[in-house]
This record gives structure tokens, C-alpha cells and sequence, in this order.
């Protein structure tokens, strides 16, 4: 648990550097960051099951991800060590940024849990600092005063956890704002993409359709996710056809070569099926596609 003797910490970046700073409060507000800091990712649920991060899956409710063997940065493993290390964070203006150029990032406070740091993030979002584009009175001292101050807002909850070398979360975009989570995160990079389209499987009757679709429904992870299947090298065209036939999928084979659709909606149930998000109800025998797909552990 989280409590008042745990410091506040600010980790903030410079040019892909990290900084961290303490966050000097009085009791009032420390109090406010370890209520937040021990609430749970959701209201009202305590109880999570874990789920190995991958893609192509939606949490459900009681569920929450988690990365094995994450790697966090010295820099914070160093403060929680050594908490009357880091520099009081101080803003010299109204961006919020330091003297030394630095920008929050993610707020973090520590506890030790059998000798090993239990750390709760939570991310900084750019709306959080209060900036004054017009002049702002409070009412202070049954009056009203001018208020210049620099004014920060907290969120409710944390966002991410870390013990024990796992970090665990529930929404990839605010935990990626923690913490960078790009390297546990498969997308085809463009290379991939090429070579996906210029397979030995397959024929494209039309470049420019799938370009654009790829663009604009995000089909990175998808096309990720066949290539580590390695569907492409384990069945023929005439294999995939057979097999999409069961499904209601029409795939078009010309010498020996799966034709690519150009139509957007063709596209989208071609690239469902090699990801194997389309599936037979066990029950009713009806082919159903799914958005959220994982193996089962």
C-alpha cells in the first residue's frame, strides 16, 4: 500500500531522456495522490484476471494486461532508492516545463513489498496543466483575489502498476503515456507490408485499394499477427480457398495465386480470415467474426 511516507515522483523526458523530479506538497495533497495511487484500474473491481499483452484482443471488465520482463528505466529504480535524491520539480513557466528543459511525463509513487519495488503510475496529459489565457479570480478568505497561480489537475486513478518485473495495465494508450510500450507492441513496420503484399501467395489486382485501406483502418497489427502465424508459408492458395469456402469467404485463385480484393469490404474479410478472426458457432453453426482474438493460456 501506498502512504503518506512514500514520495511523489514527476518522470519527465527531453529529447528521449529521462528526468526525475520529487514533487514537494503538503499533507492535504499528498494525501490526494495515495488515495488515487491505491485505487484500483476500475471502480468497484479489485480482482483481475492476467493476460499475457498481444494483439488482437479486447480486456474484458475484470481483466488487466500484463508484460513479463519489462524493463524499467534506471533513472526510476535510482529515485525510488534514493528519494531525497531528485531535484524538487519546479516550473518555469506556464507549459510546465523545467529550467533544465524537461517535460512531465508520468507520475509515479513506491512502496517496498517483500524487499521489492511496488511502483503505480500514472500518465500526465498536457490538459492537466491549468494554463491561464484569461485573468482568474478564487474565492480565497471570504473574498475574491486574483489568482496567477501555476495550477495542476490529478486524474483519478492509476494507470499502470510494475512489481516484480511485470508491468500491468488496461488501456494500451495511457500506459504507452507512462511509459513507452512500443517495443512489447507488434505492428508490421512498411517493409513488412511489402513483402506481405508481394508474397509468392498472392497477386495484387489492385495496389492502390489495399494502400489505402491499410492506411486508414490501421492494418499494421493484423497483417503482424499472419505473418507470425506463418499462414502464408504453411498452406497453399488452393489450401486457403478450400478453407474459406467453410467460412463464407470467396478467395480468387488465379496460377496458383490468391487474387487480393480491391473492394474495401472484400479486403476486410480477406485479411479477417488469415488472422483468424472469423470463426463457426460451436452452438448455432453460424459464422460469426470476431474483433478481439488470444490463445488461450
Amino acid at each position: 500500500m501506498i502512504n503518506q511516507s512514500n514520495t511523489i515522483f514527476l518522470l519527465t523526458t527531453k529529447k528521449n531522456q529521462y528526468k526525475v523530479y520529487r514533487l514537494n506538497c503538503d499533507n492535504t495533497v499528498k494525501s490526494l495522490f495515495v488515495d488515487v495511487f491505491n485505487s484500483s484500474f476500475k471502480e468497484n473491481i479489485t480482482d483481475y484476471e492476467e493476460i499475457s499483452f498481444q494483439l488482437g484482443y479486447q480486456l474484458n471488465e475484470d481483466e488487466v494486461w500484463k508484460i513479463e520482463n519489462f524493463q524499467i528505466p534506471e533513472e526510476i529504480l535510482y529515485a525510488i532508492e534514493n528519494p531525497d535524491t531528485p531535484e524538487a520539480y519546479t516550473p518555469i513557466d506556464e507549459t510546465g516545463n523545467t529550467a533544465d528543459g524537461y517535460i512531465i511525463k508520468s507520475i509515479f509513487m513506491s512502496d517496498l513489498i517483500n524487499g521489492k519495488p511496488l511502483i503505480k503510475f500514472q500518465r500526465f496529459e498536457k490538459s492537466q496543466i491549468l494554463k491561464r489565457k484569461k485573468t482568474a479570480i478564487i474565492f480565497k478568505n471570504n473574498m475574491f483575489v486574483k489568482n496567477n497561480d501555476f495550477c495542476l489537475s490529478i486524474l483519478d486513478v492509476p494507470d499502470a502498476i510494475f512489481y516484480d518485473n511485470v508491468f500491468k495495465f488496461i488501456n494500451y494508450t495511457n500506459a504507452n503515456k507512462v511509459l513507452p510500450l512500443g517495443a512489447y507492441y507488434r505492428e508490421a513496420t512498411q517493409e513488412e507490408i511489402d513483402a506481405f503484399k508481394e508474397s509468392s501467395l498472392f497477386s495484387l489486382s489492385d495496389e492502390d485499394a489495399f494502400d489505402k485501406f491499410a492506411l486508414a483502418h490501421n492494418v499494421r497489427g493484423q497483417i503482424a499477427k499472419i505473418l507470425d502465424s506463418d499462414v502464408l508459408s504453411k498452406h497453399s492458395a488452393a489450401e486457403l480457398k478450400t478453407i474459406a469456402t467453410n467460412y463464407d469467404i470467396v478467395i480468387n485463385v488465379e496460377n496458383d495465386k490468391i487474387v487480393i480484393p480491391k473492394e474495401k469490404k472484400d479486403i476486410k474479410y480477406f485479411l479477417t480470415f488469415l488472422a483468424e478472426k472469423i470463426y463457426k458457432g460451436p452452438l448455432s453453426g453460424k459464422t460469426l467474426i470476431s474483433s478481439s482474438t488470444r490463445e488461450k493460456e
